[in-house]
């Protein structure tokens, strides 16, 4: 059985890397995918995945970062499906600076991009759900680094720490409305945030600090993203599933 089948699913960021994979995920699981990128080329790429596997979907090109062109993204995936039954809110960027050289503009870009923007796409997926009446899931990426200070990553780890405060609190005001909130925090994934990953330095970092010694495959943290949008977390909100191979149990 297809555990998304009739759902409408919007996943900003998805045209590369842990977006990608959901969307591809989602579209497996008969979701209908709406794929939104600020990059137009990864977007369609994405959309070509997900139909030459016989799925479904639509490609936005947006700039979360643009309150207005959230709006608009929100508005158009309504105008055009009637709904938005899950969201994932992916999009996020990732700027290594030592803390004594970090900047206003740095400190305005990763924030706004990576916890202003979650709060904003949440609050127009939320209205329309609230509106309908029938609910809906809305699954926010985080990282391990919410937890766990990174050098030359302090606004990026105050940018997700937020977003494990913003999860909670919008799960406890929206849950009267059957709107389940929820996040993924992972560790260390292969991506192309993470280039460094086939390096001498990261596999002695796997040996050092990852019980299970490697890094993740996108498709392993699609998994928890799946779970939570499906019946079988009916009963699951406010959580944060950390995907990351057991990097913060030691």
């Amino acid at each position: 059985m297809q555990v998304l089948q009739n759902r409408i699913a919007l996943v900003t960021g998805s045209g590369q890397g842990i977006g990608q994979a959901i969307a591809l995920a989602y579209a497996q699981e008969a979701a209908t995918v709406v794929v939104a990128d600020l990059n137009e080329k990864a977007a369609d790429q994405t959309l070509a995945q997900i139909r030459a596997a016989g799925g479904e979907g639509m490609r936005l090109v947006v700039d979360v970062s643009d309150m207005a062109a959230i709006d608009r993204m929100v508005s158009a995936v309504v105008q055009h499906y009637g709904r938005v039954d899950i969201l994932v809110n992916n999009a996020g960027i990732h700027v290594a600076k030592p803390f004594l050289e970090v900047t206003e503009e740095l400190y305005d870009r990763l924030l706004t991009t990576n916890l202003k923007s979650q709060f904003f796409v949440m609050q127009a997926v939320a209205r329309d759900m609230v509106r309908r009446g029938d609910g809906g899931k809305i699954i926010n990426m985080s990282s391990v680094s919410a937890e766990i200070a990174d050098p030359g990553a302090s606004v990026y780890c105050m940018g997700k720490g937020g977003t494990q405060m913003l999860t909670r609190s919008a799960a406890l005001e929206l849950a009267c409305h059957n709107i389940q909130v929820n996040a993924i925090a992972p560790g260390t994934i292969k991506t192309k945030l993470t280039p460094w990953y086939d390096t001498e330095d990261a596999v002695e970092y796997c040996r050092k600090f990852v019980p299970m010694g490697r890094f993740a495959h996108p498709a392993e943290v699609a998994g928890a993203a799946v779970y939570l949008a499906s019946d079988q977390a009916g009963y699951v909100t406010g959580a944060t599933i950390v995907v990351d191979g057991g990097l913060m149990i030691q």
